[in-house]
Order: structure tokens, then sequence, then C-alpha cells
């Protein structure tokens, strides 16, 4: 059954259309049940616009010249290793990354039981940037005498805290969106952070290797890369030869569904 009465009908309708035929094929259902299931799908897809139109409406997204500027090593390691399509995806990344802002934390706020745990507004963004790992289970990941600093990261229109990013001794790093786990990739929370301290560098060997277009490359010899503002002050380090990376197997298996870590990418919501 599909409502669309001798007009032309957008994408939107379309999708309405086929929660209609979905709900109506469940006879336990009642008119209410299809009322409120509605309104629920129309309004997720409103927020959905919205959140685009912000994006859109954003303009770092417009150039990657500022980016390519701020990421040169980045980006050319990411040529080196990756395809065009994690390429582009970390590209969009570094353009955002200008959207926000981070400040360094207290080192007590880790000792406050109580914990301050972050509060989220509940607006079209952060109905799309989903938070996936509360503060106290982000800590609980890591061993705590690891943790070199904290950052809260904050949208620019925005005084909040909406994510946290913990930089680690080892050059590793763990953020509360957890796209390092879930996605394999290194989230725009990381990069704003790269644009705030020189302790905060990008290491290739942080994807997941499924990413990479050669099978097991040798990362050993592969420089950490500052944000290029920092280069010229640092002396880049490089990863120990007998401590190969193994990035991507840090975080506490009691705290992540392990089962689940990788998804194909149209499936995920690359926030």
């Amino acid at each position: 059954m599909i409502f669309t009465i001798d007009i032309q009908t957008t994408s939107r309708y379309e999708s309405v259309n086929a929660t209609f035929k979905n709900l109506l094929q469940n006879s336990n259902n009642t008119l209410v049940d299809i009322f409120f299931t509605i309104e629920e799908r129309l309004e997720e897809e409103q927020d959905n616009t919205d959140y685009l139109n912000w994006q859109n409406s954003l303009t770092t997204i417009q150039s990657s010249t500022i980016a390519s500027n701020a990421f040169t090593d980045v980006i050319n390691e990411l040529k080196d290793f990756t395809t065009p399509s994690i390429q582009k995806i970390h590209n969009n990344e570094m353009e955002l990354a200008f959207s926000y802002d981070a400040r360094p934390l207290d080192q007590s706020y880790i000792n406050n039981e109580d914990s301050h745990d972050l509060l989220f507004a509940n607006d079209f963004i952060e109905k799309q940037e989903v938070r996936q790992l509360s503060f106290q289970q982000l800590l609980l990941s890591c061993d705590q005498k690891e943790i070199k600093s904290l950052w809260g990261v904050s949208y620019l229109t925005s005084s909040d805290t909406h994510y946290l990013v913990i930089l680690l001794d080892n050059g590793m790093y763990k953020c509360s969106c957890i796209s390092l786990i879930n996605r394999g990739t290194v989230c725009r929370h990381y990069f704003c952070v790269m644009l705030r301290t020189s302790q905060a560098q990008f290491h290739i060997g942080f994807l997941n290797p499924r990413w990479f277009v050669e099978t097991s490359p040798d990362l050993r010899s592969r420089p950490f890369c500052p944000a290029s503002k920092f280069k010229m002050d640092l002396v880049v380090p490089y990863l120990e030869s007998n401590n190969p990376p193994n990035f991507l197997h840090s975080i506490n298996e009691n705290i992540l569904n392990r089962n689940n870590l990788y998804v194909t990418l149209s499936k995920q919501k690359l926030y």
C-alpha cells in the first residue's frame, strides 16, 4: 500500500511509505503504534537534514587547503599506505577538526569519583554525533599511570565538553567517540587536539590494517607525525624496532564488545 495520491514524491515521503508498508504487514500494530513510529522516523530524518545543512555551512569543508597545510605529513602517510576512500575520510576529518576546540583538562579530573561525567546537549548535532563511550569507561580501558594528558573537545559554538581525548605515554590516544576502534580510523577530535599540542601526533599504525593498500606493511620505521606547525620544533620519534605497533588491540576487552569492532563503512554513521 503506497500513498502518493498522484503527486511526485520525494525520498522523504518514499521513506515514509516504506515505513507504512512494514508496519501494515504486522497485524499486531495499532494505529497509535503506526502514528508514533512514523512521527519518530520523520524527526530522525529532520535531524539528519539539519545536521547535513550544519556540516555544509562549515567554512572548513569548503576548502581542503587549510587541512592540507596543517597536516601535510599526515596526508602524505595516508597516500603512501591507504586506499583513496580512506584518504578521503581522513581528509574530511582533518577539515572538520577546525570546527572544534580542544582544551587541556586537569589531571585531578581523573581522581574525582563523581567524575563530572560529560554532559551533552540534546540537539540535532548530538543526535548525529553520538558519544559511544562514557568517561569512566574510557578511563577503565587504559592504565591511568600511562596517561600523559586529558583533553576536552567541544564544538566552536558551544562551551560544553562533548568528547574526551586521552593522550598516552606510548604515543597512542583514546577518544570517547571510539572511531579508532569501531572504524579503525582517526577521528576529527584527535586531529583537533593535534592542532593544540605537539604531544598529540599521528601514526599510520593507528589505522586498522584492512585499510592499507599492502598486506602487513612494516610500520616500525614510520615516524609519528605532528601537525605541521609543530614540526620544526620537534625531533620526530619513531617506533622502537623491538616494539611493533599494537595500537588496535589496546582497548580492554572487558570494556568493549569486540565481536563487532569493524563494520562495513557503508553501514557506519560517519560522524
